[in-house]
């Protein structure tokens, strides 16, 4: 096996190949009929059996063109994908695992099995058993149900229809049929199927448009151009007649490289021909603006680049999930504590007064072993202290809240027609909880649709022909309408340029090829009268946050253009540090030029953003920004979104190699406290980093450097990142930092990041589906963040907490009466109430109060939220869901107990004899402690109770209407049908009786008036952020808060222009060199027909 590998390398699922691949027989699994089969490598081993070989640590695969026999000897793994959770195997070990890691439902199996012991249990044996099958039950049904709609868009994608070669003639097949070695054809908008080799298109020089939204959120296209030598492969029968073979990397990750070679037979020998990037074309990647292209399949399904740079489904849990964990080990504690408390007072009293208990015929009985048999014994008598139903509550309160989100019209984007959709609703609660947001920027805060605003100018003519002519744009015609011109842009700034240029009257018309293609700096002559303006102008475009490009010229000489054109050429095809070469080259042509003028681009932010995150911010969430973005462009559009504000310092980390890193981040962070520790006051920072600094940051001795500093900053900027650096930052402060974490993203580049996050979102709509399908909510614009967080999260979280804790402390005060009553009744373990009515308080009579809390209750209303963002600290800092919430809770069950208990027993001292002179039996008295603590219970609930409305009504009040009613008719029909004899001849004396009804009346208001008057003190006295909020939406109250907003926005103007640098871009700087080499040699006035055949030259090529 090869050396370990990262995480971040593994597929989605486990599908790996059968056997070792690698050799020169790689391929898929061919030979076989054209059908559709499951993964080769999808076989559930959980736990057992070697791990499968990494295809990437092996050397190159080869693969046979036109010859599937060889190809099938690799066994690679098929074209399927899968993002779900689940498989037929799979389903019943993960989700059992899943289940019982929750401590709760390992206490209730262990509970089941002991009531099957006979003598052990006072109870009946199925009556934990049966609630714990239910709760299984339920939660199998709604994984079911979410893993099912995961694993229908998958079926969708992979019975999705594509072209394969077979013969001489192209036939139709489904994706998850295609194998590595197979020709395919792709038509115009379509996706491509598998990671392919560009053979041919239907451009002249085998050029192809795509589009790479869904890998790295860029919606401007790009180019790709096949070898020459297979160019002309424009035929079905002549790529039938193709032989030889492609000698390939294995797959991998990495987005943006290739290396491979193409070995083909020519003229009775063989010529090994070079691949790159170039000749690759991604899944996931879309072709654009070119009729149709032939590929060789190179890599399949989850061995694509990109299933590779995905991580397997994650099984998350919550804070609130592993608070509940917690709670429910103190919960067990105290229930053994009862345990270990009531057996021993039993051996005692064996031991003490067992004269006096002749008639149990205790004999010689062994203490050790009662001792022991007691202590299971009382272990099932107080083991309904943990709430069964309490998790079956929360699954469906989850599901009601995933519900109410996929529902709310504030978050439906109209112009896609997308709702917001919870895809794992098991999270909801976490959203009230975020305190870091990681997101992409391009098309997450971008629409990546670059608009020509403004432009400062010297010299009209020579400025507008620079525009209309020095770029990589390529003009496109349609055949029905050859006058009209469509230009395609590998950069979006550039296709901005070109268009104003048309505007104004100068039209690009077609491109010839040309030698070179520089790039112009700002190397400005002396003589340049316009340039204090032109900066003057260059700051104001810079100040509204507009991407801003400096445009120069000058005329050189024939004689020296020849002697650097020379130059040139030589350090273009030199092999080793090329880029240094050139950039030499342009040093020496790049100077003493004439300043024409400067361009101002604005990509728009999507509607909303700049006061989405300051919303957010306001609410105590700090916003990263990961980007693929060169570092001017990150710092820009931070700057327009509001992330990065007029008063915030920049602490900008570029460096090359991991020593100067190291010394950089130390310097600054030992900068930054040595100011804090001096007392002065603490700056607002920023903190920007680029990709290759990133990349030694990250690593294991200077992350920890990295991270302290990052937190220090109130925002923080990562540029020219990769998505697997976007994922490992996500990972590096989960690791370090006791925070909640949400990513959100629009691309498949996204979808590392959004998986590694305690809570991911995914952006659907024009970027692709990738990362909506991964997230564990999908929505359609990133302002609809703000009422995700503000509203729905803090709800949920509020909610759920409030759910939890009255569940626990519900059934302490009606258990806790049972080991009251044990000193009473010489610790032998009888019951107070009747079994099945014990069985029933969970599942009947109290089970709808902490539902319609769950659902429908509001601590503050939906628009005040959002008006004051500083009340989501609330729960992000986990007030609602404290240890001494737990606590609080948990003593006033038992102080509600107590006095139940008590003053019941005082009520129904020497046996409460009635008026016929008979006693009134325990039974009587076990009801009518039943009914006053479930009077006392709901009574609780409406006191805690924020909102009523109809369904608080029918839950609360509703709830001992169920009793009232269910009681007479139970205990009249039971004991007839000879179960629960325990109310044979009660029903008449209970409801006659002056008694029980105040009973259910005093006992109640004795519990409550503590926690009425707790309640009122606490509201007036010591008010929390929050309760000043209800009395503002109690009352209708208006804010009068003074509004400065036009005074603030001139002063952060004003600011803004004192403290920014001079911001000054340039477009074309960002094409790479293989775009750039590909389009100097494209000739527009060239294209084929519908046949491959050459089509005649156009004659108008003029710029005009």
């Amino acid at each position: 096996m090869g050396p370990e590998y990262s995480e971040m390398d593994l597929p989605l699922t486990e599908a790996r190949p059968k056997g070792t691949a690698g050799g020169d027989a790689g391929g898929a699994s061919g030979g076989q009929k054209s059908k559709e089969r499951r993964s080769s490598g999808s076989k559930f081993k959980f736990g057992f059996g070697r791990r499968k070989v990494d295809p990437s640590t092996l050397g190159p695969r080869v693969i046979h063109l036109n010859n599937p026999r060889a190809n099938a000897v690799g066994k690679y793994v098929d074209n399927h994908i899968s993002t779900a959770k689940y498989n037929i195997a799979t389903f019943i070990p993960k989700f059992l695992y899943e289940q019982f890691s929750k401590y709760a439902n390992l206490f209730f199996l262990f509970t089941a099995a002991l009531q099957q012991i006979p003598n052990i249990s006072p109870t009946n044996k199925y009556t934990t058993i049966g609630p714990l099958i239910v709760v299984l039950l339920v939660s199998a049904g709604k994984e079911l149900v979410e893993d099912w709609k995961r694993k229908t868009q998958d079926q969708e994608l992979n019975r999705s229809k594509a072209r394969v070669l077979v013969g001489t003639s192209f036939e139709t097949q489904r994706w998850i049929n295609v194998r590595v070695g197979d020709i395919v054809r792709v038509e115009s908008e379509e996706p491509f199927p598998a990671d392919l080799v560009l053979m041919a298109s239907s451009e002249p020089e085998g050029l192809c448009y795509i589009e790479t939204a869904n890998l790295d959120g860029e919606t401007n296209l790009k180019i790709k151009q096949a070898i020459p030598e297979t160019a002309n492969l424009v035929s079905p029968s002549e790529l039938s007649r193709l032989s030889g073979r492609i000698r390939s990397e294995q797959p991998n990750s990495s987005l943006y490289t290739y290396e491979a070679t193409l070995t083909i037979g020519v003229g009775g020998g063989e010529k090994e021909l070079p691949l790159s990037p170039d000749q690759l074309l991604l899944r996931g990647a879309t072709l654009r603006n070119t009729p149709w292209v032939h590929g060789v399949v190179v890599f399949t399904g989850h061995e694509t680049k990109l299933m590779r740079n995905a991580t397997a489904t994650p099984i998350k849990r919550t804070a609130v999930e592993r608070q509940l964990n917690v709670d429910i080990i103190m919960l067990v504690g105290i229930l053994l504590l009862l345990s270990l408390v009531s057996s021993i007072g039993d051996v005692i009293k064996q031991a003490t007064a067992s004269s006096t208990m002749s008639y149990l015929y205790l004999g010689n009985n062994n203490k050790v072993r009662q001792f022991f048999a007691d202590i299971l014994t009382y272990w099932v008598l107080y083991s309904n202290l943990v709430p069964i139903s309490l998790f079956v509550t929360v699954e469906i309160v989850k599901y009601s809240h995933a519900f109410l989100i996929n529902s709310d019209l504030d978050i439906y984007y109209p112009d896609t027609d997308t709702p917001a959709v919870c895809r794992t609703s098991s999270l909801v609660e976490e959203l009230g909880q975020i305190e870091y947001i990681f997101s992409d920027k391009t098309g997450t805060l971008t629409c990546n649709m670059m608009e020509f605003r403004q432009c400062s100018i010297a010299v009209m003519h020579h400025f507008l022909t620079l525009l209309a002519t020095c770029h990589t744009v390529i003009p496109e015609r349609k055949d029905n309408n050859p006058n009209e011109i469509k230009y395609q842009a590998a950069s979006p700034d550039e296709g901005a340029l070109v268009e104003g240029a048309v505007q104004l009257g100068y039209r690009f018309l077609a491109r010839k090829p040309k030698s070179a293609d520089t790039v112009i700096m700002e190397r400005l002559s002396r003589d340049n009268p316009m340039v204090e303006a032109t900066l003057q102008h260059l700051e104001d475009y810079a100040t509204e946050g507009l991407r801003t490009l400096c445009l120069a010229m000058r005329e050189i000489p024939d004689e020296e253009y020849r002697q650097w054109s020379a130059i040139y050429d030589k350090a273009a095809t030199t092999i080793n540090n090329r880029g240094e070469e050139l950039d030499k080259a342009a040093e020496l042509i790049e100077k003493e030029l004439y300043l024409l003028g400067a361009t101002a681009i604005e990509d728009r932010l999507q509607d909303g953003v700049p006061d989405t995150i300051h919303t957010l911010q306001t609410a105590g969430i700090k916003v990263w920004v990961l980007t693929g973005d060169r570092q001017e462009t990150a710092i820009n559009i931070g700057m327009s979104c509001k992330l990065i504000s007029e008063d915030m310092n920049l602490v900008i980390v570029n460096e090359d190699d991991m020593e100067s890193t190291r010394n950089d981040l130390s310097k600054k962070l030992a900068a930054i406290k040595a100011q804090k520790s001096s007392g002065a006051e603490p700056e607002a920072l920023a903190l920007i980093i680029d990709g290759r600094s990133l990349t030694f940051a990250l690593e294991r001795d200077l992350e920890k450097t990295f991270l302290d500093l990052a937190v220090l900053c109130k925002a923080v900027i990562c540029c020219r990142v990769s998505p697997l650096q976007k994922a490992l930052v996500v990972k590096l402060v989960k690791r370090h930092l006791k925070a909640i974490l949400l990513a959100i993203g629009d691309g498949a580049n996204d979808v590392s990041m959004i998986q590694a996050a305690h809570v991911g979102v995914g952006i659907s709509g024009v970027e692709g589906l990738q990362a909506a399908r991964s997230a564990d909510v999908a929505i359609g614009q990133f302002r609809f963040l703000r009422k995700l967080l503000l509203v729905h999260g803090a709800w949920s979280y509020q909610r759920i907490s409030k759910v939890i804790l009255y569940s626990f402390y519900k059934n302490i005060t009606l258990y806790m009466t049972q080991f009251w009553f044990s000193f009473q009744n010489g610790f032998s373990g009888q019951v107070i109430y009747e079994s099945w009515t014990l069985s029933f308080y969970n599942v009947f009579f109290t089970v709808l109060p902490p539902l319609v809390m769950g659902v429908f209750d509001q601590f503050i209303s939906a628009r005040l939220l959002d008006r004051y963002p500083q009340l989501y600290q609330l729960s992000q800092k986990g007030l609602f869901f404290k240890q001494t919430s737990f606590w609080a809770w948990l003593v006033n069950g038992f102080y509600h107990s107590l006095v139940l208990y008590i003053v019941s027993e005082l009520i129904f001292l020497f046996d409460h004899p009635q008026a016929d002179g008979k006693p009134a039996g325990h039974w009587l008295w076990g009801t009518a402690l039943y009914t006053a603590v479930l009077a006392t219970v709901l009574g609780k609930a409406a006191l805690v109770t924020n909102m009523w409305t109809k369904y608080a009504v029918m839950a609360i009040p509703g709830s001992m209407l169920i009793w009232m009613g269910f009681m007479p008719a139970y205990a009249t029909v039971a004991p007839m049908l000879g179960f629960s004899e325990e109310y044979h001849g009660i029903l008449g004396r209970l409801i006659t009786s002056p008694v029980f009804w105040a009973m259910v009346v005093i006992l109640p208001c004795l519990c409550l008036i503590r926690d009425f008057a707790w309640k009122y003190a606490k509201r007036m006295y010591f008010p929390q952020t929050y309760h000043h909020i209800q009395e503002i939406q109690k009352y209708n109250i208006q804010d009068y808060r003074p509004r400065m907003e036009q005074f603030q926005k001139a002063i952060r103007k004003v600011r803004q222009v004192q403290r920014m640098r001079k911001q000054r871009g340039y477009a074309f700087s960002q094409a790479d060199e293989g775009q750039s080499r590909l389009l100097q040699a494209y000739d527009t006035t060239k294209e084929r027909g519908k046949y491959g055949e050459m089509k005649s030259v156009r004659s108008d090529t003029r710029p005009q």
